[in-house]
């Protein structure tokens, strides 16, 4: 009898543990560079679409890898070729800084989106998107002066296959580039605990909506 009684409490317990234990986020990869109008409409549409809904960004790991279709040509220390040349260079290693170094999803992708929209990538248009929502940019931009931004298109690089298309992104088993469908295929992804901004009509925000 006293077997009995532990045996169901321990089945209790694993029952509790296992229906109270968080669910894994998907992973997503995402591929964008800097010098890109497609990338930026996909950032201030598709991206802020996720930044503006906490309850599908928390379900969600977007894992954005900015570098394009470019190649690298020394390792140490890093040399890239960049599809627009050491410009495109230079914006992947802003974007990455900002991406890597912004205290929140949220803080990055208003950061980016401004980024796009101002059209070149200095230390001066860093903080001036920084400063414009109020966040500090002295992180970004020690990244961006700093080693760190080269390696950090490095790491982007060796995460990036090769691609015919930018913006696009991975479903786990081929790359696709109908980036429109993003959202909709993070919801397929998510199944029957999608929230309800998975059944809306519309998974775009347009790039007049402010974060």
């Amino acid at each position: 009898m006293r077997f009995s009684v532990l045996l169901i409490l321990l089945c209790c317990c694993l029952g509790y543990s296992s229906a109270s234990s968080p669910k894994e986020r998907i992973p997503v990869d995402v591929y964008i560079e800097s010098i890109c109008d497609d990338c930026h409409r996909f950032v201030a549409n598709e991206l802020k679409y996720l930044a503006i809904h906490p309850e599908l960004l928390s379900l969600v790991d977007v894992r954005l890898h900015i570098f394009g279709k470019g190649a690298v040509i020394e390792r140490d220390p890093p040399y890239f070729s960049c599809q627009f040349g050491q410009e495109g260079c230079v914006g992947n290693e802003a974007l990455l800084c900002i991406y890597h170094h912004s205290p929140s999803f949220v803080s990055a992708v208003r950061v980016m989106e401004c980024m796009y929209e101002v059209g070149y990538y200095t230390e001066a248009s860093i903080r001036m998107c920084f400063e414009k929502f109020n966040d500090s940019a002295s992180d970004a931009l020690q990244c961006f002066k700093g080693s760190e931004a080269a390696q950090l298109l490095l790491e982007a690089a060796d995460a990036t296959p090769r691609l015919r298309w930018v913006p696009a992104f991975s479903d786990g088993e081929r790359i696709r580039i109908d980036t429109r469908n993003f959202i909709q295929f993070l919801c397929s992804r998510i199944g029957d605990d999608a929230p309800d901004v998975c059944f809306s009509n519309k998974h775009t925000v347009g790039m007049e909506t402010d974060l």
